[in-house]
């Protein structure tokens, strides 16, 4: 989409189902050039069923519902010259399957923030779900980050919903350590994930170990 949607633009439902199988990226930034006095565009629903969808909004844009049943949902700045950004729903966000993408900068201290009301989540009880980090800079395994990255406006996290969130550096080199505070998640730290190699090497102590214990019984 290339336009304007002005004050007299009627409600739409926005779905991003990307059925190429490739990597392909649809950006949208929302209110970042309506003028003062205006009225924002009203109860936009957004789906993403497949592909890569990322938005920025500023607030108060009508975007009402946020439905992920595959592909990835991300947060971008408001132009390219910045790498972190914000997006914000009115209504719950429903999550069955895919990924939310989240961009840190740890050059400059920032993180991307989603709001939405509460999280609803449609897969299975034992389901987990998964947030992607790209990272502008470096990390380091233990370093305490402190970076909120989600928002909800009317419940609050809990134990449980921890529970079902995993997080990983899109390098799939560390995964994310969250911790949360009332309705705000937070990013806390990475934990280095260890090498293949490494791995093999710790099983195969571990089976050598119990055949000797086998051995002396």
């Amino acid at each position: 989409f290339i336009g304007i949607l002005g004050q007299d633009s009627p409600g739409f439902s926005l779905i991003m189902n990307d059925q190429s199988g490739g990597s392909n990226k649809q950006v949208i930034c929302l209110d970042r050039t309506q003028k003062e006095g205006a009225d924002k565009v009203g109860n936009i629903e957004v789906s993403v069923k497949a592909g890569n969808l990322s938005m920025y909004s500023d607030g108060g844009d009508g975007l009402t519902t946020l439905n992920l049943t595959g592909g990835t949902f991300g947060v971008v700045g408001y132009d390219s010259s910045v790498n972190t950004g914000s997006v914000q729903f009115s209504d719950n966000l429903t999550w069955t399957a895919g990924k939310i993408e989240i961009t840190l900068n740890t050059n400059t201290d920032s993180a991307d923030m989603l709001t939405v009301n509460d999280i609803v989540f449609g897969g299975a009880s034992d389901a987990t779900y998964e947030f992607v980090f790209d990272i502008i800079g470096s990390i380091t395994e233990g370093t305490e980050y402190d970076y909120s990255i989600m928002e909800l406006t009317g419940g609050t996290f809990s134990d449980d919903i921890l529970s079902k969130l995993v997080g990983k550096s899109s390098d799939g080199q560390y995964l994310a350590n969250f911790s949360y505070n009332g309705g705000t998640l937070i990013l806390d730290s990475f934990s280095q994930i260890p090498e293949p190699s490494t791995v093999a090497a710790i099983l195969g102590a571990l089976a050598l170990g119990f055949a000797a214990w086998r051995r002396r019984k």
